[in-house]
């Protein structure tokens, strides 16, 4: 397997991108350029999604605390990792996410459904964090850095 494309095999997740690969590729403000774009883009959603960019969530099955760098406003992988990785068959046109993992390397897409409000205060535990992110503030990170 591409050591770049991480596949953590859990219902209704996966991991997109290894934290390697990012660290080799892109710079903070490269990332943090990325971080804004996903904010635009969930502004022009076609479904007001529960969560935002940067906003600490949980998963309510598999029991993890994560962040949202990315949102999609509806399934945004292949037909494959659907039907062999989302096995409990979330809605395909409902609002997806992109989510760093608390204590882990890895990062997870996941349906709406799964995801609730995390209020425990505490910062997310990821080397990718600061490439996302500059600041955070209790329930959300946010990043300040200028646009090229």
């Amino acid at each position: 397997m591409d050591s770049a494309r991480f596949v953590a095999r859990q219902s209704d997740t996966t991991s997109l991108f290894s934290s390697s690969r990012l660290a080799s590729e892109g710079q903070s403000n490269a990332l943090c350029s990325l971080f804004s774009e996903s904010q635009y883009y969930a502004n022009t959603m076609r479904y007001d999604p529960r969560f935002r960019v940067g906003q600490i969530v949980h998963h309510k099955a598999f029991d993890y605390r994560g962040v949202i760098v990315e949102a999609d406003d509806a399934f945004n992988g292949s037909d494959d990792w659907y039907l062999e990785v989302a096995i409990s068959r979330p809605p395909k046109d409902k609002p997806w996410y992109r989510v760093l993992v608390d204590g882990a390397t890895y990062e997870t897409y996941v349906a709406e459904r799964h995801l609730e409000v995390e209020t425990s205060g505490k910062p997310i535990e990821h080397p990718l964090i600061g490439l996302f992110f500059d600041e955070f503030h209790g329930t959300h990170y946010e990043c300040r850095r200028p646009l090229n």
